[in-house]
C-alpha cells in the first residue's frame, strides 16, 4: 500500500472519496480543461491530511495534519497564504471539515475525544482565524466516517451504524434530537444545494457506484446516476457538482453536477488530490511528496539492507524463484519496471509492448518468464489481459473480458495477487455471470467457478482445485468449493465480517482479516486475523482463532511456506509476523523502522520480505483554476 492509497483508506473514516457512473455520452463531447494553478500553503515539516475545505466567504482554509499513526489536529490558513494557526491539539484524530455557511464555524469529525466517533463544531473567529472557544459535541453517537451541514447551517446530515448498517439521520446543527432519513448502506451523504433533498452513493454490480436522492421531508429514494468508478461527492459551497473518476493514473477527473451531467473533464499532476470545488469554480486540492526506498528484510530476524535509494516512489510487485525482487519505480517522470537481484548487482528493466492498465498492477511468473498485464479497453468495466514472455517479447491474450472491479480486483487482495502458485488468476465477465479461472503462464485456461451476480463473493482465495470464498450479506458465511463440482458448502458463520481470505500452502488453514461487528468501527480497534483448520474434505476442524493483536485493520495476508505463520499489514504501518501457534507471541517485523511500511512482498522461500518505506518530503495546499466552465452538460 503506498503513501496516496494510505491516505484514501485514513481519508474513509472520516471523508467518503465514493464511487462511479456509466456515462452515456462520447468523450469527444465533453471540452477537456487545461487548468492553471497556484501554491497557497506548503511545509516541508507539516503532513497534510485529508481535507481541506475552503469557508464561504472565501477568506480561510481549514486543513488536518497527520501527527503520527492514531493522530491528527486540525489548522487553518488564509486562502492568500501565510503562516498556519493551529486549531485543535491533543492525542486524537480530527479531521473531515465542513464549514456553515456563516463562515464563523466548522464541523469536523473527531476520535478518541469521546467514546465514539463524535461529530464537533467549533467557532472561529472569521477575522484572525483564531479558534473561538472550545470544541462541542454535535451528535450523541458515532458518525460512521460521513455527514454535511446543511445549506442554511441549521442541519447535519451524518451515516450512524444501526444494527449493522448505515443510515442517514439528521441532528440539529446545535444538537439536540436526531431523526432517521433512510436506512441504505449509504456512501457519503450531501445535502442538495437547495437544500430539500440529500445525495449519497451505494455500491451496485462490479463495484460501480450509484447516486441516489432521497427528500429531506420524506419519500423514497430515486436512482439519479451511476458510474464504474470513483466519485468524489463533496460537502461545501458547490456541492451541486461531484467528480467522476476517469484514471487514478494520471489522475483524471469528469466534473459533473449533481444530477450526473459532464459539463468538462481535467488531468491533475501525478500525487494531486482534489479536495473540493469552491464556489467560484476553482478546485482545491493538496500535494504531498513522498519518497518510498525499497528494503530487504530477514523474516526471521536481522538488520534491513536497502535496496534502492530514497530519490523517487517505489512499491514493490513480487519475488522471482531466483531472488530477484520485482518492482515499479519512477525514471524522468515516467513508470518503469525492473528487476533486482535481493544480494544487489545490476538492476534489469521489464519493458511492456504496450501501454499498460494503471490500476492493474503486472504480476511476475514465479521463474520470472513471464508477466501477467491489463490493457484498457472502451468498456470501463473490462479490460484485456495479456501475458507477456519476457523471452521472446511476444505478448498473447489471455481474454478481452476481464472484470477488474468487484470480483476481479478481489484477487489482487489476500495471497499472491492474480496468482495460484505457478498459475495466474484471473475473473472473466459474461453477462451476469462471472468466472473464476486459472491459466498456467504459456496456457491453456482452465474454469475453477462461476459467480451469478447476486452472488458474488466479498473475499475469494485459491489453491489448485480448492476455492475459498466469503459472502457478507445477509449474513456472513465462509464457502468452500471444489473445481468442477456443481455446488459450493457452507462451512462458517461468524458475527461481523470477513475481508480478505488467504490459503496456507499445505491447504490446512484459511486466514482471513475479522471484524468483530459491522459497527466495531465506531469502537477504535476493531479486527483480527482469524485462522480456521480445514481438512482435505472440507470440513472444518476445532474452532476459529484469533492470532495477533486487534488493530482497526489488516490486510495483505500472505502465509510463510511452512504454512506456520501469516505475514500482514497493520493498521499501525507495520509487517507483523503471526504464527498459528496460539502460545507464540506475534512479532513486529518492521517494529526499528522510524517510518510507516504499509506495502511488501514475500520471497518464494519465505525467507525475506521486500518491503517500501514512506518518507515523507512535505506537502501542500493548491487552487487549480478551471477557468468558465460550460453550462449545462452532456446527458447520461
Amino acid at each position: 500500500m503506498d503513501f496516496f492509497t494510505r491516505k484514501r483508506i485514513l481519508s474513509a473514516m472520516l471523508l467518503l472519496a465514493g464511487p462511479v457512473a456509466v456515462r452515456a455520452q462520447a468523450a469527444q463531447e465533453i471540452p477537456t480543461i487545461e487548468p492553471t494553478y497556484t501554491r497557497i500553503f506548503g511545509s516541508d515539516t507539516l503532513d497534510i491530511g485529508w481535507g481541506p475545505a475552503m469557508s464561504p466567504d472565501g477568506r480561510w482554509i481549514a486543513f488536518s495534519v497527520f501527527e503520527g499513526m492514531d493522530r491528527s489536529n486540525l489548522w487553518i490558513v488564509s486562502s492568500e497564504g501565510g503562516q498556519p494557526i493551529r486549531l485543535t491539539d491533543g492525542d486524537h484524530t480530527d479531521g473531515a471539515v465542513v464549514w456553515f455557511p456563516s463562515s464563523d464555524r466548522i464541523a469536523f469529525r473527531s476520535i478518541d475525544r469521546l467514546a465514539y466517533w463524535a461529530i464537533m463544531s467549533l467557532s472561529i473567529d472569521p477575522q484572525s482565524g483564531h479558534p473561538a472557544g472550545p470544541p462541542r459535541a454535535v451528535t450523541l453517537e458515532g458518525s460512521s466516517a460521513y455527514f454535511d451541514v446543511s445549506p442554511d447551517g441549521r442541519w447535519i446530515a451524518y451515516t450512524p451504524q444501526d444494527q449493522g448498517h448505515r443510515v442517514i439521520r439528521i441532528v440539529p446543527s446545535s444538537g439536540g434530537a436526531a431523526r432517521t432519513l433512510t436506512r441504505a448502506e449509504v456512501g457519503f451523504p450531501v445535502w442538495g444545494p437547495e437544500g430539500r433533498n440529500i445525495y449519497y452513493t451505494l455500491y451496485g454490480e462490479d463495484d460501480e457506484r450509484i447516486v441516489v436522492r432521497v427528500a429531506v421531508e420524506g419519500g423514497g429514494p430515486d436512482t439519479v446516476f451511476t458510474w464504474p468508478r470513483r466519485i468524489l461527492h463533496q460537502p461545501g459551497p458547490n456541492r451541486g457538482h461531484v467528480l467522476l473518476t476517469v484514471s487514478e493514473n494520471p489522475p483524471a477527473f469528469e466534473l459533473a453536477t449533481i444530477e450526473g451531467y459532464s459539463v468538462a473533464r481535467v488531468t491533475l499532476p501525478e500525487g494531486m488530490e482534489p479536495a473540493e470545488l469552491t464556489a467560484n469554480n476553482e478546485l482545491l486540492a493538496t500535494k504531498s511528496n513522498t519518497f518510498t526506498p525499497l528494503r530487504i528484510l530477514p523474516v526471521d530476524g536481522g538488520p534491513a539492507r536497502q535496496l534502492t535509494d530514497a530519490s523517487a516512489h517505489r512499491s514493490p510487485l513480487g519475488w522471482s524463484t531466483d531472488n530477484r525482487v520485482f518492482f515499479e519505480t519512477e525514471l524522468n517522470g515516467d513508470e518503469i519496471l525492473l528487476l533486482a537481484p535481493a544480494d544487489g548487482g545490476a538492476m534489469h528493466q521489464v519493458r511492456l509492448p504496450e501501454s499498460r492498465m494503471a490500476e492493474f498492477a503486472p504480476v511476475l511468473s514465479d521463474e520470472a518468464g513471464h508477466l501477467l498485464y491489463a490493457v484498457s479497453q472502451d468498456n470501463p468495466r473490462l479490460s484485456i489481459l495479456k501475458v507477456l514472455s519476457l523471452e521472446s517479447g511476444r505478448s498473447s491474450i489471455l481474454t478481452r473480458a476481464h472484470a477488474h472491479d468487484g470480483l476481479g480486483s478481489l484477487l489482487g487482495r489476500g495471497g499472491t495477487p492474480y496468482r495460484d502458485r505457478a498459475d495466474f488468476l484471473y475473473v472473466e465477465s459474461k453477462g451476469s455471470v462471472r468466472e473464476l479461472w486459472t491459466s498456467t503462464p504459456e496456457g491453456p485456461s482452465r474454469l475453477l467457478w462461476s459467480f451469478a451476480a447476486e452472488q458474488t463473493p466479498t473475499a475469494v482465495t485459491v489453491l489448485g482445485d480448492r476455492i475459498a470464498f466469503v459472502r457478507n450479506e445477509p449474513a456472513t458465511t465462509l464457502h468452500l468449493a471444489t473445481a468442477g463440482d456443481q455446488r459450493a458448502r457452507e462451512v462458517l458463520h461468524v458475527p461481523g465480517a470477513l475481508d480478505e481470505v488467504a490459503w496456507s500452502p499445505d491447504g490446512r488453514w484459511l486466514a482471513a482479516t475479522h471484524y468483530d461487528t459491522l459497527a466495531a468501527e465506531e469502537a477504535g480497534g476493531n479486527a483480527w486475523i482469524m485462522v480456521v483448520q480445514v481438512s482435505p474434505s472440507g470440513q472444518l476442524v476445532g474452532q476459529p482463532r484469533f492470532v495477533g493483536d486487534k488493530m482497526l485493520a489488516w490486510w495483505n495476508l500472505h502465509w510463510l511456506p511452512n504454512s506456520r505463520a501469516v505475514l500482514a499489514t497493520g493498521m499501525d504501518g507495520n509487517v507483523w509476523h503471526l504464527p498459528v501457534d496460539s502460545d507464540a507471541d506475534p512479532v513486529c517485523l518492521t517494529r526499528d523502522e522510524p517510518n510507516v511500511s504499509w506495502n511488501y512482498a514475500i520471497s518464494p522461500d519465505g525467507n525475506h520480505i521486500a518491503y517500501h518505506v514512506e518518507i515523507p518530503q512535505g506537502s501542500s495546499i493548491w487552487m487549480v483554476g478551471l477557468g468558465d466552465l460550460p453550462e449545462g452538460g452532456a446527458t447520461r
